[in-house]
Formats: C-alpha cells, sequence, structure tokens
C-alpha cells in the first residue's frame, strides 16, 4: 500500500505495492494508523490463508474469521493502549505486527510480510523497535520466516505439537487424579499462553498424576477466537515424569471427557526425547516459538 492513501479491501495481497528484489531499499517500522488499516487486512488474511493450506486442522479458520479479526485490527490500530506498527519501505506498506506485553517477554504476534526476502531484515527492524526479549511464532512450514529469523540471530525456544482426539479417546481409562501435585516445582518450555508455566491450581486447569510421581499441568479449555480445531483446545506444557507416553495418552483421554477436540502439547527446543515422543504419539508439529537472542 502507499501510505498516501488506503486501497480496496478486495485487492489481492499479490497487488499490493510489490518491491523489487533488486531494489535496496531500507525497511522501516512505523506506527500503524487508521489509513494502514485495509492493507493490514489484506496482509493478514493472506497469511492466514497460507497457514489454513499448510496446516488444514490447526490453523483451519474460524467461521467468520476474516471480518471479526477485520474488526480487531481495526480495534487494536485506532486504540491507545496497543502497540500496533507497520513495516514499510519507502512509501508502501509491506507488513505489520501487534506486541503484547507478558511477564517474561514480550510477545510479537499478527506478523506478517508481503515479500518473503524482506524477513530477515524485518525480523532485526522489529528487535530493535521491541527492545526487550521477545518470542514469536512460525509455522514450521513457512520456510522464509524461519530462514530470516534465524538469519536475524533469533533461537528456536520450543515448538507446538498437536493431534486431534478421537472420539475412541474415552475407551482408556483415566488413572490420573485432577489433585494438583504435592511437589510441584514450575518450569515449562516458553510458549506464548500468558508467558509463564500453567498452574495446576488455575480454574479449569487439566492435571494428570501417576503412581511414579510424574505428572502433567494443561490449561482450561480454550477455543482460538480465529481459528477452529473442530472445537476446544488443551494445552499442556509441563510433562514431567519416568513414563511420559502413559501421562500423555490419560491426559489425552480427560482432555476428550471434559470435550476438548484438540491436545497441544509444548516441547523445549532441548527436550528431544519428548519431541520424539511426541511424533510416536501421532502428534504433528505445528509451530515452533522463536525467542531474541
Amino acid at each position: 500500500m502507499n501510505r498516501d492513501g488506503p486501497h480496496s479491501e478486495d485487492t489481492d495481497s499479490s497487488e499490493i505495492g510489490v518491491v523489487s528484489r533488486e531494489e535496496k531499499l531500507d525497511l522501516n517500522v512505523q506506527p500503524a494508523t487508521d489509513d494502514d488499516v485495509l492493507t493490514v487486512i489484506t496482509l493478514t488474511r493472506s497469511t492466514r490463508r497460507k497457514l489454513a493450506d499448510w496446516s488444514p486442522i490447526y490453523f483451519n479458520p474460524r467461521s467468520g474469521a476474516d471480518q471479526n479479526h477485520a474488526n480487531f485490527l481495526s480495534f487494536l490500530i485506532g486504540s491507545d493502549q496497543h502497540l500496533t506498527s507497520v513495516l514499510t519501505v519507502g512509501d508502501q506498506t509491506v507488513g505489520f505486527f501487534t506486541v503484547i506485553d507478558q511477564d517474561v517477554h514480550q510477545w510479537v504476534d499478527d506478523l506478517c510480510l508481503e515479500e518473503p526476502h524482506l524477513w530477515e531484515k524485518a525480523i532485526r527492524a522489529i528487535g530493535l523497535q521491541v527492545g526487550r526479549p521477545w518470542v514469536t511464532c512460525i509455522s514450521v512450514h513457512d520456510v522464509d520466516r524461519l530462514q530470516g529469523a534465524e538469519a536475524a540471530g533469533m533461537v528456536r525456544s520450543s515448538t507446538y505439537f498437536a493431534r486431534v482426539l478421537d472420539s475412541d479417546e474415552t475407551a482408556g481409562q483415566a488413572d490420573g487424579t485432577v489433585d494438583p501435585p504435592t511437589s510441584y516445582k514450575p518450569s515449562a518450555p516458553q510458549h506464548t499462553f500468558g508467558g509463564g508455566p500453567f498452574s495446576p491450581q488455575a480454574a479449569g486447569a487439566l492435571v494428570v498424576l501417576d503412581e511414579l510421581g510424574g505428572y502433567v499441568v494443561g490449561s482450561a479449555s480454550a477455543e482460538p477466537p480465529i481459528f477452529d480445531p473442530g472445537g476446544p483446545t488443551c494445552v499442556i506444557d509441563q510433562v514431567v515424569g519416568p513414563d511420559r507416553a502413559s501421562l500423555i495418552r490419560q491426559a489425552a483421554i480427560q482432555a476428550k471427557r471434559r470435550g476438548d477436540a484438540q491436545l497441544v502439547v509444548v516441547a523445549a527446543e532441548l527436550d528431544r526425547e519428548l519431541a520424539a515422543l511426541l511424533l510416536e504419539l501421532d502428534f504433528k508439529a505445528e509451530v515452533h516459538l522463536y525467542r531474541s537472542d
């Protein structure tokens, strides 16, 4: 988009001002304004469709997602209480992001960019704008963004693995209990669901214990506002104990029985054993979390 004026919301993202790969132009960060709303809506809609093509269940757009997200973006950009920025090259708007303040880091969300070859520059520019440690989620299939993030010095911190909970999930025996673990020491891989480890005492938390002293801590049932994987999702960020396969199976049974349609487990980058186990249990890697180094 030319920042001197908006274009139609119906414009396809491919029609937004394209920057030639041969041009050596600077990429800048500027506050988003009302004039950017239509371009931002187009950029985020295009990104959402790419995500759905790559992960048709995990990133399945909820009914009315385009309009609902457009309304939300309009609200964010027009609010003094939220940090929203656009990425520009010359007078063209080529990207967008929001910054969500969390206890342990800043979360850069709704990040989109029209020109894939600019990802490294974009990540560096965002880092300068955000300042303090920050994280962002990247689809495991978004090769250009992954390469740009790593080239800019970001480090992979964790991966979100997901699996649809089948109807026969409840056929198993849930041996765990919902009582919080007595020797609980919160320690979880980085994620964006609040920024810190889930508490087993939180309302609606999913908690499983076994006879070996192992435990699972997961979130209350949640339904993302923009994506619909078929129903509520439970996110697990702590799987501790010698028999983690059994703990995950028991957690899946409990999650399905309470009505969840999808189970997501966050595995730290250094926990290769858990990552391999999740693949064995038919989970799929969907999103990597990268952090500023």
